[in-house]
């Protein structure tokens, strides 16, 4: 069968590298165009060496682009630009957007987080692209937002809980580390070998940006949750401790989350004892969750782990795009993790 063409928008991040790895190895996928606009002319292996090996375009400018080649895009473009070149795209080509701009749908939430205006204008053609709880929708849109990597990791075991009643949303309590990469290829003091290594440091604990899709997702209040995120010396993965409060055992809770995700190729909801590791799933579409019971009377350890750049953003993104052109779910992301 003939390949899908898909172009990638913001070629020089790490969710762009990661979603190229990825593609590489699809089956029904080829790269047409990489756009970067301060990049372009320059090979792809110019900006990461070990391209070198693969067979793709040069990077080009977005004005050089012919889109009528393409069925879907990949945008990897920051904050506030997505929106922008999302709007000079043909109507009917399909969007899979790794930035923030169409995550949240409230208005008011969404100037409280980001401080900016949301941008309404496509509001009835995006669906929230956290795979395994809104296949259907992605489906069927045309623009997917993909989530931000912290909330797949505590959204996947969170919402099937607390929307079917087995987690209290009144209280939760959300301590997540992640690898440096997530903060993307920017050049910043805080990132930089000497500040990172053999240390580790929380930010943004009361207002990180992530936070409004927990509550939008959940459908609950600021007060109702505390998330701190953390940066770890290690360049890629996500591990959160999620506490909640459950009449429920936990392993009556790793039965329901078991069930529930029965079908689901990417989610592995261990057996008590068998706690997730990032090495389990770095370099994977996987989501790791354990659930324990704590020393606190009704208090229970979601313990979730996941790829920041992988299931986090890029292989979830592949994942979506399988969802909305009737692949197998699992084109492209079968590759386990590396060991050691």
């Amino acid at each position: 069968m003939p390949k899908v063409k898909v172009g990638i928008i913001g070629a020089s991040g790490y969710t762009a590298s990661e979603l190229i790895r990825l593609i590489h190895n699809h089956p029904a996928i080829s790269i047409e165009f990489l756009v970067g606009n301060s990049k372009a002319g320059q090979e792809a292996s110019e900006i990461y060496d070990y391209l070198k090996f693969a067979d793709l375009p040069k990077v080009q400018k977005l004005s050089e682009v012919n889109f009528s080649k393409v069925k879907a895009v990949f945008c990897c473009l920051p904050h506030g630009e997505s929106a922008k070149v999302i709007a000079k795209l043909p109507k009917k080509l399909k969007v899979i957007d790794l930035s923030s701009d169409f995550r949240i749908n409230d208005a008011k939430l969404y100037k409280e987080f980001y401080g900016s205006k949301l941008n309404e204008k496509f509001k009835s053609e995006v669906a929230y692209g956290l795979s395994e709880i809104y296949a259907s929708d992605i489906k069927k849109k045309r623009i997917i937002a993909c989530p931000g990597c912290y909330p797949t990791s505590i959204l996947l075991p969170l919402i099937p809980l607390v929307k079917n009643k087995k987690a209290c949303p009144g209280e939760i309590i959300i301590d997540a580390k992640t690898g440096i990469s997530g903060a993307g290829r920017k050049v910043i003091e805080n990132n930089l070998f000497c500040e990172i290594n053999e240390n580790s440091f929380a930010y943004n604990p009361t207002k990180h940006r992530h936070l409004s899709e927990i509550i939008e997702q959940l459908d609950i209040k600021l007060e109702n949750v505390q998330f701190t995120p953390q940066v770890i010396p290690t360049s890629r993965g996500i591990i959160s401790s999620i506490y909640i409060t459950s009449e429920n055992s936990a392993a009556e809770l790793t039965k329901f989350l078991a069930k529930h995700y029965a079908k689901a190729k990417f989610i592995r909801v261990n057996e008590s004892g068998d706690l997730p590791k990032l090495r389990n799933v770095v370099g994977t579409n996987f989501c790791e969750i354990s659930i324990i019971d704590t020393n606190i009377k009704g208090k229970k350890l979601i313990i979730s782990a996941i790829d920041n750049l992988t299931k986090g953003s890029s292989g979830q993104a592949l994942q979506n795009f399988n969802l909305m052109f009737k692949q197998k779910e699992d084109a492209g992301l079968t590759n386990l993790a590396t060991y050691p």
